[in-house]
């Protein structure tokens, strides 16, 4: 395999409830691509029709050329992580590493031979102890790619979270799959491990040259993790590219909400002031990142003054702080903005004086009730339609 093509893809169930339409997507060889999207756009249904847990309705689903969309998975030769490790508990994490390479290699031969071990004993022919000397290396192998190797005599009940996390996808890099699936794997790991093991797993894929899909509906993770993302919704793919295309160029408004720590901006576009010449007539909203809120403690804005299209800033308000989170390394700001005396409309009124939020340094010293001004140069504008189906410009 070289590749994982879906051409058209749609996944319908019987009651008539559609998880996946229309979906075309390519994952190359060597590549990461990460599937995000609210709960229920079916991220994991996609996963599974890849995997074979699931038959697509319509369209299919190629490994390079060969066509697999009714193969068994047990005949796609795909790796899956799920969030539960399931490993065997009864088993040596040797045990766990090795057990499917066995299963696979021998296709039932080896659990033959423990059933006639267990009546008289195996005899065993050299070509079948080479083979074992041969998983027993790969085991070592995938324990030391992921420093559990001196886990190996170890139950998984005597193991931690992220142990048992590395069990499991060493027990998926054993078998040389032609491609690695994972849905959330590490959603129920603390956030300091998740850290490490994504930093581990983005460093071993690299290695491994195979085309990866990673579900998951951490931000962060989707943008460190991925060589490209997929946006999804009801079902549909909204958008594909890059992490930072996607967070500086996205489709629409949903993406534009969706994607980052914390959603985009939206305002009217009529809070631009005297700057018509460079909004694209077809908009009727603009969103900017909380990274490109500047915010002085210096109340500049006088009311009723116009701004000429030379001067530096696109929008520039009066705003009070409503709230101040402190992050760590650094603050989110949470601004009501005032536009009375601009030429719009009071600040009162609904739908227009939503709450910005500004990302600033750790050692702001805003506090709750201050009154501030607040401006964002034009070009980290984004400008959408009126009913933020499209990016306008």
């Amino acid at each position: 395999m070289s590749s994982i093509e879906l051409d058209s893809v749609t996944m319908q169930y019987p009651d008539g409830m559609v998880a996946v339409e229309q979906l075309t997507l390519r994952v190359d060889e060597g590549e990461t691509l990460v599937l995000i999207g609210p709960s229920g756009c079916g991220k994991s249904t996609t996963l599974r029709v890849i995997a074979g847990l699931e038959m697509p309705t319509r369209g299919q689903v190629k490994f390079g050329q060969t066509d697999v969309s009714q193969l068994a998975p047990a005949d796609r030769n795909v790796a899956m992580m799920f969030q539960s490790d399931a490993l065997y508990s009864h088993m040596s994490v040797r045990g766990n590493l090795s057990f499917g390479l066995k299963l696979r290699r021998h296709n039932g031969h080896w659990l033959r031979g423990l059933v006639r071990r267990g009546i008289g004993g195996l005899l065993r022919s050299s070509a079948l102890l080479d083979e074992e000397r041969e998983v027993e290396a790969k085991v070592r192998q995938a324990a030391e790619q992921l420093g559990i190797d001196r886990l190996l005599d170890r139950k998984p009940h005597q193991l931690s979270g992220g142990e048992r996390q590395r069990v499991a996808l060493g027990r998926a890099i054993v078998r040389d799959p032609a491609a690695f699936l994972l849905d959330e794997p590490f959603s129920r790991l603390d956030a300091p491990l998740a850290r490490e093991l994504r930093g581990e797993l983005k460093q071993l894929f690299r290695e491994l040259g195979k085309p990866v899909v990673f579900v998951t509906h951490d931000q962060r993770e989707a943008m460190t993790l991925a060589d490209r993302i997929a946006v999804m919704r009801d079902g549909k793919l909204i958008q594909v590219g890059r992490p930072l295309d996607i967070y500086q160029r996205p489709a629409n408004l949903f993406v534009a909400r969706f994607v980052g720590d914390v959603p985009i901006n939206v305002l009217p576009r009529t809070v631009v002031r005297d700057r018509d010449s460079v909004v694209p007539t077809e908009a009727d909203k603009v969103g900017f990142r909380s990274e490109h809120v500047d915010v002085s403690e210096h109340v500049n804005v006088e009311s009723g003054e116009s701004m000429s299209a030379s001067q530096r800033f696109a929008v520039e308000c009066e705003a009070r702080v409503r709230d101040v989170e402190r992050m760590g390394d650094h603050a989110r700001v949470y601004l009501k903005p005032s536009f009375a005396g601009l030429g719009q409309r009071g600040e009162e009124e609904e739908g227009l004086a939503d709450l910005i939020v500004a990302r600033c340094g750790s050692e702001t010293n805003l506090r709750r009730d201050d009154q501030v001004s607040v401006s964002v140069a034009g070009d980290h504008l984004l400008w959408f339609d009126r009913d933020g189906n499209r990016l306008v410009s």
